[in-house]
Parts: structure tokens; sequence; C-alpha cells
């Protein structure tokens, strides 16, 4: 897919709605199903991703947790913050077997406000500083059927065209504009690098704006405030414990780090453990 088409031709694509977006246009009787094509190389012989309300679990909405996984850069650099091409495609190829669906940012605030229903096996793929690598973050992650959440600062070195294109395969969010400690700023200042991003992520991509993640995970009660007087319906922390979707904190939703090195094993049982 070439960055030179022009920004009116990606910005009529259609915006991810999320999984629950999904489900209310399905025929509802006998179990309303969605299935999502997905490339020839996908595990599982090629067949869709398949799910609805029949996949549901057990118990209510408002105890089901949502592992939302934190990515930074993909790369076999020993950074702790890389993940290996390698590693990041047997973590999804086992995600996808496994039966764990993508979901947007909108259908976790939906279930924690009004305990709108989620797939039995939720998850979200998160990815954080605009690297160049969130290329590669995409690809892998459409291979097996699923979207990812960005979260771009001004400080990313990838390109509007590119963030566009991106922004076509997934959902964007603030990360400010010079990647600071917000504990480090004034209120006014916090205000100000948050709000011109966001703005500036808008304005780039023709998506809406609506979740935030602190950077370096770092905030103080002013960064709360503000992100709260913004608008935003969620903020992700960089780290957390595991927590039910009603007991979460719409201003610090936890994330479970994915570092460098991680084997299969204790990524799968990392993940488990927020279920």
């Amino acid at each position: 897919m070439s960055f030179e088409r022009s920004r009116a031709q990606a910005l009529a694509a259609p915006v991810f709605t999320g999984w629950s977006a999904a489900i209310a246009q399905t025929e509802p009787e006998g179990g309303p199903i969605l299935a999502i094509p997905v490339p020839d190389d996908v595990v599982n012989n090629n067949e869709p991703i398949e799910f609805g309300l029949s996949t549901m679990g057990q118990g209510t909405m408002e105890r089901r947790h949502v592992p939302a996984l934190m990515y930074h850069h993909i790369s076999d650099t020993n950074d702790r913050f890389a993940t290996s091409e390698a590693a990041l495609g047997e973590q999804m190829a086992w995600l996808h077997a496994n039966g764990y669906v993508t979901i947007a940012t909108g259908d976790l605030s939906a279930a924690m406000t009004s305990g709108a229903p989620l797939p039995r096996k939720p998850v979200m793929l998160t990815i954080d500083d605009g690297n160049r690598s969130d290329h590669v973050f995409a690809a892998t992650l459409a291979r097996h059927g699923f979207r990812g959440v960005y979260f771009w600062p001004d400080t990313s070195p990838l390109s509007e065209p590119e963030m566009v294109e991106l922004a076509e395969q997934g959902e964007i969010g603030a990360h400010t504009r010079t990647h600071p400690d917000l504990t480090t700023l004034a209120r006014a200042d916090q205000r100000a690098d948050i709000d011109e991003n966001a703005r500036r992520l808008r304005d780039v991509t023709g998506q809406p704006v609506v979740t935030f993640a602190y950077p370096y995970g770092r905030f103080d009660e002013a960064s709360s405030e503000v992100v709260a007087e913004l608008g935003f319906d969620l903020a992700f922390d960089a780290w957390g414990e595991p927590t039910a979707v009603g007991d979460l904190d719409r201003l610090h939703v936890p994330r479970l780090e994915i570092p460098n090195g991680l084997s299969l094993d204790d990524f799968i049982t990392r993940v488990e453990a927020w279920r």
C-alpha cells in the first residue's frame, strides 16, 4: 500500500468503531456473528474469526477483565521496550488461536459505563510513541485479524501520510506534544501539551481522538484533572494490576507491559493472569 495516496482518499476510509458497533449491526436471531476476513498467511487455515453473543462467558460484564497489552517498538535490539517481530508474531498467533478478539477503546468505555457486552476473550493491543516500526506492528496484527491502538506524541518520526495510513488500520490516541514527564510541568503547561497533540492528531488523521496515554506512566493530580477537563473518554497508565471492568478508573486504565525477551510461555501466563 503506497504512502502516496491522497489524504482525501485515506480519510474516506471507514473509522474503526469497535466490536460492540459491529455486533449491533448483525442479525440478533440465534446469536449475532461477525466474521473478520484475514490474509492468506494467518493461522487456523485462513478461517475467519467468528464471535458473537453466543461466545459470551458467564458472569456479569462488570467482573470481566480486559488485558490491555503495551508495546513500544518492534525490533531485535536489546532495549527493554523492544519486541522482536518474530516474538510479536508468535504472541499474536497464540491470541488468535485461543479465541481472543481485539476491542476498541469505545467498547471498553461502554462496558464500564453501561455494562455493554464484550466478547468472551477481549484484548486491547496498544503501542506507544509512534516509532517507525508501528508499520510492522500493524501488519503483524492484521495477519491475525487484529487491530491496534496507537498512542502518538508529536515527537513521532512518522510522516503525516504514514499516520493517515496507520489510522486506517486501528485507533489513534493522544500521547502529548513533547512526550514529557507530566509531573515536571505546571498545570497549564500539561494542558497545552496534551490538548495541542490531540488537536493535531484529529486534524491529521480525521479520527476522533478520545483516549490518552500518560508518557512514562507518570502523572499527578493535575494530570488527571486536565485529562478529564479535555473530555477524554479513557486514559491509560503504563502499568498496573488486573482490574475487573466494573472497578476500572476511566482516567487510569492499567496496562500489561510486554518486555523484551519475554518467552511465549511467560507471555501466556501474564495474559491469562489478566483474565
